[in-house]
């Protein structure tokens, strides 16, 4: 049943909306007031841009890949899956987070590490009514648990990813495994 992976999701997002992770990055200042961030476009499932060029990582989370070959071939390999699987599962995150976020406005909360290797941020995404991303992202399937970077809710994320490859859902339907 479609509904408990996103009953799970928004359960935990409140309580992560509560929860003592820190809201504000110093180098990263909100734009749109309120402690909201404008969004210019979202790049890819798991990564969004800002209007001066900044981009932010949802943490915890990888979503299939969609521009790069090689991390295409990697991850149809590590799955078990066509790179044209990969590709098209990549296009389906995409397409759920261009929709949930398109141009509007996202709270970011940062953890302890507040950037990526590539130099991008990353953040806890939610949206204005409190929905988090990260969370709805692994309980619908549309990507993978990231624990490349530490953070304070990993077990809470692996249970959402855990949940979804339980319900074979999203990128977890008919895949064998990680």
């Amino acid at each position: 049943m479609k509904i408990l992976p996103c009953i799970s999701a928004v359960v935990f997002a409140c309580f992560l909306w509560l929860s003592p992770v820190g809201s504000f990055c110093e180098d990263l200042s909100d734009d749109a007031g309120g402690g909201f961030f404008a969004v210019d476009r979202v790049i890819d499932g798991d990564t969004l841009r800002l209007p001066d060029g900044r981009k932010v990582h949802l943490l915890g989370v990888d979503a299939p890949e969609l521009h790069h070959i090689d991390k295409m071939a990697r991850e149809a390999s590590r799955y078990h899956i066509a790179v044209g699987a990969v590709r098209q599962r990549g296009e389906k995150a995409f397409k759920f987070l261009n929709d949930k976020i398109g141009k509007g406005k996202v709270r970011l909360a940062f953890d302890w590490v507040k950037r990526d290797d590539e130099g991008s941020f990353l953040a806890y995404v939610y949206l204005e009514d409190g929905t988090l991303l990260n969370a709805v992202m692994l309980s619908e399937g549309f990507a993978y648990f990231d624990g490349r970077y530490p953070f304070q809710h990993q077990e809470d994320f692996k249970a959402l990813e855990n949940e979804a490859r339980s319900k074979s859902v999203g990128v977890w339907a008919g895949a064998s495994g990680k």
